[in-house]
């Protein structure tokens, strides 16, 4: 098959301040084995020389387009759909790495098998050394290997079946694992939607479910794809701001924005419902929690209750009250 007869596929490098590891993310997208590519970074206002570093490598297929103003994490994936021209979309991580052949062999899959809409792979972890022993001890035992949660995988799955699998776990782990690791054909950002930017940690995760839920999904056990954890990466960040607690909340509430998933899934409703009660006894615990200040471990909860109280009020103020207001305009 002619280079022009391959499909387009769009290799989305979503940036910021990323100059430590950038080189060698972009030139493994550069040095796949399948030709037809486009590199599209959009970098979101870093402050190194990220961008500089990705303009000196001598490749047409890249484009770099920088943003205005800083948009946060999930807003720049999404920039990123905006811009790929490609029929399907390979997110690669500034601190992750394609091996060689994982474009190509992902897209094959695409081809050998109908209704899929979403391919990933197994992968390596990159553990940094400037990362705590505790942190790296907890993703080499337990995120490695995120894929065997599902009862079993084959190159082709029905996707509802996953979902209903992750379902039963209340949706807690992606399973699927990072964008670095997923091939996902274009035609379902149009269907489904792009990222939800009201999340911090899930994003990815909450996107894969919409797709399992209405496309046929790829697996490939070998591993293409390397991901790497460090002390500055958004996962270790988003744990030690706490900024995620709302996320499992607004997880299920875009899942439920599709009537299909609503209507044959009543159990996110419930799921939902539990989720904002929970949140609800969250609002006053911070109250009740001063009552135990003999407690060595009710001061501890009592202030760390106090820092997302803010949070958590406007989330019940405003947050929650304006985006159900969405159903009666």
């Amino acid at each position: 098959m002619y280079k022009a007869e391959l499909p387009l596929v769009s290799i989305c490098l979503p940036t910021f301040n990323g100059s430590k590891w950038i080189r060698e993310s972009v030139n493994s997208a550069t040095r796949q084995t399948y030709e037809n590519i486009e590199v599209i970074v959009v970098d979101d206002g870093s402050t190194d020389d990220t961008v500089e570093q990705i303009r000196s490598i001598d490749d047409p297929r890249i484009a770099v387009h920088t943003n205005g103003r800083n948009v946060g994490l999930i807003s720049n994936w999404n920039k990123c759909l905006e811009l790929a021209r490609g029929e399907f979309i390979k997110f690669l991580f500034q601190d992750d790495i394609l091996y060689p052949d994982c474009v190509e062999r992902m897209i094959s899959l695409f081809f050998k098998y109908d209704g899929i809409g979403l391919v990933f792979c197994a992968r390596d972890i990159l553990v940094d050394r400037d990362l705590d022993e505790r942190t790296a001890k907890r993703w080499l035992e337990y995120c490695e290997v995120l894929h065997t949660h599902f009862d079993s995988l084959g190159e082709f799955n029905s996707g509802r079946s996953l979902f209903m699998q992750q379902m039963r776990n209340s949706f807690l782990g992606n399973w699927i694992a990072e964008p670095s690791s997923v091939m996902v054909k274009k035609e379902c950002f149009y269907r489904l939607g792009q990222f939800n930017t009201r999340l911090y940690q899930v994003g990815d995760l909450e996107m894969w479910l919409r797709i399992l839920y209405f496309y046929n999904v790829g697996f490939i056990e070998d591993k293409l794809t390397a991901f790497r954890i460090h002390s500055k990466s958004t996962t270790v960040a988003n744990a030690r701001s706490r900024h995620d607690f709302l996320d499992q909340f607004w997880l299920f509430e875009e899942l439920l924005r599709h009537k299909e998933i609503k209507d044959g899934c009543p159990e996110i409703v419930e799921m939902r419902n539990r989720e904002l009660d929970r949140q609800k006894i969250l609002m006053v615990r911070p109250l009740l929690a001063w009552r135990r200040l003999r407690n060595r471990n009710g001061i501890k909860q009592a202030i760390e209750d106090l820092k997302d109280l803010p949070l958590r009020a406007r989330f019940f103020l405003w947050d929650y009250p304006a985006y159900k207001l969405r159903d009666y305009l």
